[in-house]
């Protein structure tokens, strides 16, 4: 029995790997704070995916205490506080928690059973790539050159393709000392879209299905958005602030949108200095990501019913000597 698994480097490569006997637990999101009459978590809180995940990632089952101690800290001083946590058991449906201080979160996989039939992908096909200048109709124009054959090469037949957009990756330096935009056109079955990734980041091209019954989850919903410091695990760490009214704001209801992950568009600088990343988990119906974007780049959440998930973390790959307030 097997399933797609990504192994981040130069490219993403897809192998087969053996399934466990039962699911392993895999946490989405925790926050731990005020909640709301609906147990919603939506006043004073804190980012607890790291703690929830040191204790229960990769586990059949544990158990979780809801306390200061054992999460992030007191995030709301003499006031009662509740956890929030979503996990996954391999293929299973999410199950979201809601967990009053002091009691314990269950978090249990040993039942799961992962599903055994894969399904038949013919992969993505790269129709154009070009490399140039972004020109102000927010399409990529002269001068440029074609990094078709480049991309085709690392990505046809694919289901998951990640390319750095740098020179050497691509078709040479086709304007010196300019900052340039690789724009790529690609299939999925008989979807195509475009898609434009500022140089010194990633190009992340996925041709993953979503499940039947998740096909009608196509609205944003965001669970928590996290602003803070990058130590290169995709976790925004304290000194961090939550965005999670901005970001929803700009995305809950819509199927596809855009954040820019600059200080001066969210909370501002918690961390002077420090590389730091925007941390978002959304939800689309039953299917929930958590994604991570490093500093400077647009975060992009998509709900478009197009069968895809579109990832664009990848620590490293950034240009890491860019200043917070460069807008490029």
């Amino acid at each position: 029995m097997g399933v797609l698994a990504r192994c981040l480097g130069a490219a993403v490569l897809v192998a087969a790997v053996v399934q466990p006997a039962f699911a392993q637990v895999q946490i989405k999101h925790a926050r731990w704070g005020v909640a709301d009459a609906r147990g919603r978590v939506t006043g004073p809180s804190c980012n607890a995916r790291q703690q929830a995940m040191q204790a229960c990632e990769g586990k059949e089952s544990c158990e979780l205490p809801a306390t200061n101690t054992t999460l992030c800290g007191d995030p709301a001083r003499g006031r009662v506080k509740t956890l929030e946590l979503s996990y996954a058991c391999g293929g299973e449906p999410l199950v979201t928690l809601n967990v009053a201080e002091f009691a314990s979160a269950s978090l249990n996989c040993a039942r799961a059973r992962r599903d055994d039939v894969a399904k038949a992908r013919d992969g993505m096909r790269v129709q154009s790539a070009v490399w140039g200048l972004l020109g102000p109709s927010g399409r990529v124009e002269e001068p440029r050159c074609n990094a078709t054959r480049e991309l085709a090469r690392a990505c046809n037949g694919e289901q998951a393709c990640d390319v750095p957009v740098k020179n050497a990756a691509l078709c040479g330096d086709p304007v010196v000392g300019r900052e340039k935009t690789l724009e790529v056109t690609y299939a999925c079955g008989r979807d195509s879209q475009t898609f434009s990734y500022p140089e010194s980041s990633l190009a992340a091209l996925r041709c993953e299905l979503l499940d039947d019954a998740d096909r009608n989850g196509r609205a944003i919903t965001v669970l928590s958005a996290w602003w803070g410091r990058n130590t290169g695990d995709g976790i925004a760490h304290e000194p961090a602030c939550d965005v999670t009214r901005d970001v929803a704001r700009v995305c809950d209801d819509k199927d596809q949108c855009q954040v820019s992950a600059y200080s001066r568009y969210l909370c501002g600088d918690p961390a002077p200095g420090k590389v730091k990343l925007l941390e978002i988990s959304y939800a689309c119906g039953r299917v929930e990501k958590t994604e991570s974007f490093p500093e400077t780049a647009q975060a992009i959440l998509r709900c478009d019913g197009r069968d895809r998930w579109r990832d664009h973390w990848k620590d490293g790959e950034r240009d890491r000597s860019r200043r917070d307030d460069d807008p490029r």
